[in-house]
């Protein structure tokens, strides 16, 4: 029996108008989707279901949400096919390589980074802390600064003091590609004392993933301490420097010994 090229017909609160072999779909006037008939059936495009009836949620899950609820009947799609849009806007790097394991000596390599303690000043007018930690033992130094450009200054405390107690050399310097690291001053003094500075790439915190998390940790225990203490956020200078110390005498993941007693064996 034939059939009309043009049928139209209601389905609250949309609705369907088919013309030969493909329909187009709106809601309350506004157009919804469209598709085109495969198999006795209306194939829908992924992309404008997406976009118009849920809002960019995953459609898997939608798909199986609505359908285990009965709200919708459950909708099949085809495997290849994605909606750009989502994949555009949702896309994420790739998971960093964790990187091998290093067999270093002590001060072989330092990792070192600057960071700011949400804006709060300590009670001595201090902003920032600089964290530098040895790749071999994992013992951290922190120092308080009230300006970034004072990172050098640390740094040459934290040489001398190192290089005298463990009567060896800093070889490698790696941090990211911060500002305070990347004064000519900075770049002089790594030359005169034949230090190698290695800059983590752009927009890549993950390279310098030890120091980034040695701050993290920092940080989480310095907001611990001062809620469970009732102190003020202005006492974190103390707070931070504690938790580095204890930090130093707490075994590692995997490892025995302690930062500390790597250090002084």
């Amino acid at each position: 029996m034939s059939h009309p090229s043009t049928k139209t017909w209601l389905a609250a609160p949309f609705y369907v108008k088919r013309v030969i072999n493909w329909c187009v779909i709106s809601k309350y006037g506004t157009f919804v989707g469209k598709g085109y008939e495969s198999g006795g059936l209306f194939r829908l495009s992924l992309a404008d279901f997406c976009n118009n009836v849920v809002n960019h949620v995953c459609v898997l899950m939608m798909n199986l949400m609505l359908a285990k609820l009965s709200l919708i009947p459950k909708l099949s799609f085809v495997k290849s096919s994605k909606c750009q849009v989502c994949v555009q806007s949702k896309q994420t790097r790739k998971p960093h390589k964790a990187a091998e394991t290093r067999n270093l000596a002590p001060l072989e390599l330092v990792h070192s980074d600057l960071c700011e303690m949400n804006g709060v000043l300590t009670k001595g007018g201090k902003k920032y802390f600089m964290t530098l930690i040895d790749d071999s033992t994992g013992f951290c130094y922190v120092y308080l600064l009230k300006t970034k450009d004072e990172a050098l200054s640390y740094f040459k405390i934290y040489k001398a003091k190192v290089e005298n107690q463990l009567e060896r050399k800093v070889k490698r310097l790696r941090s990211d590609r911060g500002g305070e690291y990347f004064s000519n001053e900075f770049d002089l003094f790594c030359e005169e004392h034949g230090i190698i500075h290695e800059r983590t790439s752009p927009y890549s915190p993950q390279s310098n993933g030890v120091a980034k998390r040695k701050n993290r940790t920092l940080t989480e225990m310095v907001n611990a301490m001062l809620e469970t203490s009732g102190l003020s956020n202005e006492w974190w200078g103390e707070a931070i420097l504690t938790a580095c110390h204890v930090l130093n005498r707490v075994p590692f993941k995997n490892k025995e010994k302690t930062p500390f007693e790597e250090r002084e064996k």
